[in-house]
């Protein structure tokens, strides 16, 4: 055996129980198989059989002849506690034609060069069923059932339920039918929309969760010249090429970039996703060359720059050997989460009952700046902490200045501001793009009756203040019925505070004020009732002859009026009321 594994070249790992490689001058071992010392990792309180030792002595022997490697299972636990990556099969994920133009196509294959691995999933198991006497599979079984909302939550079957859609406050209910119409058809495709140069690829417009590699068909010699031809001619003009992307067929269209790669083993082409309008995210940033303040000075440059030059990578760490080569290189890292997932399902499984490891060094510093980085830049870090001194503020006895206000005086400065001030605000800024696109006004909408009632009541053409004030209330009064519990009640108190100042300026008083007493009476005792709560902490209340000359309310009675409720009659004198009449028509009758 010894020799046939000598002749065959053959690496030999041995995993298993301790054995020894310790031999004397005549190449036999120390005390015919024994031991001189306790094995390693293993313990002294069981005897070794005659077989095992016999086995062991063999081991031995042939580790010895052929320099093979010995592990304890221990060491070989140890080993596994770094999840190495497995073999993923490769998969064709396309396999068609790179279409250019109507006549010319390329036969060629697409497979993922770069994905995100994410850990495994979890899956539901049964506790009760784990504690029992015969577990079994413990897996979970899933039911689901349908069921309206209403007060016996009457069961729906599968088969009559559709799905819905909100818009607004409605659902819009779509059956199967509609959904499969409503999907964009397309049929399977990698074309080139045309060509662009490199620059115009930002990195911020790469999208997806992987990068795929195109490579000609290996069994199609012409396409592998062609395809070649359009690698160099790309490589050597700095272009890259944008194509349309669909993977299979009634896939979703996707818009992608096809850049080259040329190594002295492989020539192909990385397809890039890139993003649609609807993709993109425009935020405004301040710019931060604008503001003197923000200008470093020379030192504070070049301390970064050195600062930069030191933490270059190519040199961060050392190897075996002691030589600097390049550090933090995707291959050589793994993935903290899926090492720590594996490690405590280890520990887990060999140790039902202990309590999960703690995190091996390693993984905390896989992420971490080498020590050969950190000591070469720690000149420069004292340098730049010398140049961009941090002063510590320290917090005033007497509290933020919201808190000296809030003591110093009885008004509410997280309270929400009353209705008067924000149309003060809004009147500042009355200006928006609806305004715009829309025409003359003829009527109060509900988007924007403020703007609206203005417009419409402001026309030098014709007095359109009675109608528009009542297109106003009817408004109101819609909002506050249609409202979403509370939603629409700030929008409604505008209105209302609207219409009062657009009264007084019109001197017409009165019609405000019966406005407001029938909506009074029309609210309180129903389930609108809050609304008119939020009137009176809001301070609404009628117009008073100190606000309109015409106005023949004082301002007493403008008081009284939102501190009074008014008279409620009764259900059941209500009741009496119909039988005492009853009573006096049968009287008259007799």
């Amino acid at each position: 055996m010894i020799s046939g594994l000598q002749q065959q070249d053959i690496q030999l790992i041995i995993i298993g129980p301790d054995i020894q490689t310790d031999y004397d001058d005549e190449g036999e071992e120390n005390d015919r198989g024994s031991p001189p010392h306790p094995p390693r990792g293993s313990s002294s309180k069981l005897k070794k059989t005659p077989q095992q030792i016999a086995g062991e002595s063999v081991l031995t022997r042939v580790v010895h002849e052929i320099d093979a490697t010995s592990f304890t299972f221990q060491e070989a636990l140890n080993f596994a506690n770094v999840i190495q990556k497995t073999a993923k099969k490769q998969t064709t994920r396309f396999a068609g034609h790179l279409e250019i133009g109507s006549k010319f196509k390329v036969s060629c294959k697409i497979f993922t060069k770069t994905m995100l691995e994410r850990p495994t999933t979890w899956k539901k198991l049964s506790a009760i069923s784990q504690s029992s006497a015969r577990p079994g599979e413990m897996a979970v079984r899933y039911e689901r059932s349908y069921h309206m909302q209403d007060e016996d939550e009457t069961e729906v079957e599968a088969e009559d339920a559709v799905k819905g859609y909100r818009y607004g406050k409605s659902l819009i209910p779509v059956s199967t039918e509609d959904e499969e119409a409503m999907k964009l058809s397309s049929m399977k495709q990698l074309s080139i929309l045309g060509f662009t140069s490199i620059k115009n690829i930002k990195h911020h417009h790469i999208i997806g969760s992987s990068v795929q590699v195109v490579i000609p068909n290996p069994d199609d010699e012409t396409a592998s010249v062609s395809l070649s031809s359009l690698i160099h001619a790309l490589y050597e003009m700095n272009m890259v090429g944008i194509v349309r992307y669909v993977f299979r067929k009634n896939a979703n269209p996707r818009l992608c970039a096809l850049i080259p790669h040329i190594k002295p083993d492989c020539e192909c082409l990385f397809l890039y996703q890139l993003p649609y309008m609807e993709d993109l995210r425009q935020y405004p940033f301040v710019s931060l060359s604008e503001n003197p303040k923000y200008q470093p000075s020379d030192n504070q440059l070049q301390a970064i720059d050195d600062f930069i030059n030191d933490m270059d990578l190519m040199e961060g760490e050392k190897d075996d050997n002691d030589d600097l080569v390049e550090a933090v290189k995707s291959k050589n890292i793994s993935n903290p989460l899926i090492q720590r997932t594996f490690q405590c399902m280890q520990h887990r499984a060999l140790n039902p009952d202990d309590p999960l490891p703690p995190i091996e060094p390693f993984l905390s510093k896989c992420l971490e700046p080498s020590e050969v980085i950190m000591t070469r830049c720690s000149s420069h870090l004292q340098r730049i902490k010398d140049l961009f001194p941090l002063t510590k503020v320290e917090k005033k006895e007497g509290g933020s200045a919201t808190e000296v206000w809030r003591k110093t005086s009885d008004v509410d400065l997280e309270a929400e501001p009353p209705i008067s001030k924000k149309l003060k605000a809004e009147k500042e800024t009355d200006f928006s793009v609806i305004s715009l696109a829309r025409g003359e006004i003829e009527e109060v909408g509900t988007v924007d009756p403020i703007g609206d009632y203005k417009k419409l009541i402001d026309r030098k053409d014709v007095d359109n203040f009675e109608e528009g004030s009542k297109q106003l209330q009817n408004v109101t009064l819609r909002l506050i019925k249609e409202s979403f519990g509370d939603v629409m009640y700030n929008k409604s108190l505008t209105c209302i505070q609207t219409l009062k100042e657009e009264a007084i300026r019109h001197s017409e008083p009165d019609m405000f004020n019966e406005y407001l007493k029938k909506t009074r009476d029309d609210l309180i005792g129903t389930r609108y009732a809050p609304f008119w709560d939020k009137i009176i902490q809001e301070g609404i209340t009628l117009i008073t002859n100190d606000e309109c000359a015409e106005s023949s309310v004082s301002t007493e009675e403008a008081k009284q009026f939102i501190s009074s409720e008014p008279e409620q009659t009764s259900l059941e004198e209500e009741k009496k009321e119909e039988e005492t009449d009853a009573d006096d028509l049968l009287a008259m009758m007799d």
